[in-house]
């Protein structure tokens, strides 16, 4: 029986991916037009063209194999079937002789498996929040605070708060201090705590240093001061990192410029600035600094390098060791989580891979192309007519 699917509407159909004998994929992939394929992607071609050329010697005989593939399709069809088109040259064992064949095949899901396990309740499992800060982002922390207090201490959200001061200037040092004792005065049965540190700012060695204080069997959200963390977020963590066997690395929403999506969005689009959607920011795919995971399993694969100063790449190389360990990433978007926008310089001193890192968040996360080329164009505008204005 051939069960296809059948969209009702334009929006509904399902455009077919591209590929070639090159390992080259064409499609959306993070608004990239064309990735290498990944090698889970190459093994299951090669393994289908095995079965294609299989087929192809039924009809034609065994003096006939598979060269390679002309042009190749697939796509995924909503509860039917994965759906591959292969345009494939054939050659003949006996002579020089080749033909271009289609086959389209279709590999059917099988019955659903069911594994079913228990997660822990809402307020089970306390989440210790290690947020590092320096003084230079004391605004920025002002208005963190606010938020954790309305979403976590106002609501009972069972979390614990270590920040992290690195700063070399006792003064400093004390207004921060200061700052948090009057929030714990305020909710004298919550938890937070400063932990102090010197030197030149490291995200990584910050993070280290608190996860050292605790047990290993914390479960800890590694944070950052300009990420909203809504409260329906706690649940999530406390269900995707699983002690010994799996990590949890959410997708961060990160905000566009206030001033651009205000000056180059559709008035009807925007109700709020923390709206999810293609004008007010994008999911930061490349980004794995938030993490949800028990420290039993952050010292299990030996932690931050310890040698990086500033922020980025720490993430990055963390992450990696976690892919290449025998536990499970969980990588998801989490709309509970927005990185709200802020002004930020990429400072010289930072390490080559970190500086280009910085560059790239920025160029990203300022607006979206359609946004800025709108600017641009705008800008342009202006300056032609007001060339034209002073030539008459």
């Amino acid at each position: 029986m051939d069960r296809r699917y059948n969209p009702k509407t334009r929006f509904e159909v399902i455009a077919y991916e591209y590929f070639n004998s090159k390992n080259q994929l064409y499609g959306n992939f993070h608004d990239e037009p064309r990735i290498g394929m990944y090698s889970y992607h190459k093994e299951n071609v090669k393994h289908i063209l095995a079965e294609v050329n299989r087929y192809l010697q039924l009809l034609y005989g065994t003096a006939w194999s598979v060269k390679e593939i002309v042009n190749g399709y697939q796509r995924y069809e909503p509860g039917l079937h994965s759906n591959y088109i292969f345009d494939v040259l054939l050659k003949s064992n006996l002579n020089s002789s080749t033909v271009m064949e289609r086959v389209e095949l279709f590999q059917p899901f099988s019955e659903l498996n069911i594994n079913h396990g228990s997660v822990q309740t809402l307020n089970s499992e306390t989440v210790y929040f290690l947020l590092p800060v320096t003084y230079t982002v004391l605004d920025r922390l002002i208005a963190f605070l606010a938020y954790y207090e309305e979403q976590f201490l106002q609501r009972e959200g069972n979390v614990y708060l270590l920040v992290i001061v690195m700063d070399s200037d006792a003064k400093q040092v004390k207004d921060i201090k200061e700052l948090l004792q009057k929030l714990w005065k305020k909710y004298p049965s919550s938890y937070v705590r400063t932990v102090e540190m010197e030197g030149v700012f490291s995200r990584a060695k910050a993070l280290d240093k608190a996860a050292k204080q605790l047990h290993e069997g914390s479960l800890l959200f590694f944070c950052d001061v300009d990420v909203r963390v809504a409260f329906e977020f706690l649940t999530r963590c406390r269900h995707n990192a699983k002690r010994g066997v799996q990590v949890f690395y959410p997708v961060v929403f990160s905000q566009y410029n206030p001033v651009i999506i205000k000056s180059f969005s559709p008035p009807n689009k925007i109700r709020t600035y923390w709206d999810i959607s293609k004008y007010t920011g994008m999911w930061l795919h490349y980004g794995f600094g938030m993490v949800c995971l028990f420290n039993q399993d952050y010292q299990e694969v030996g932690g931050f390098r310890l040698d990086r100063a500033g922020w980025g790449g720490e993430d990055v190389e963390l992450y990696e060791r976690h892919v290449k360990s025998h536990l499970r990433v969980f990588r998801a978007m989490d709309p509970s989580l927005i990185h709200t926008y802020h002004d930020k310089n990429c400072s010289f001193s930072l390490a080559s891979d970190q500086y280009e890192m910085c560059v790239a968040t920025l160029a990203d996360t300022y607006g979206s192309r359609s946004q800025l080329a709108k600017k641009i164009l705008l800008a342009e505008q202006t300056e032609f007519f007001k060339k034209q204005k002073s030539i008459h």
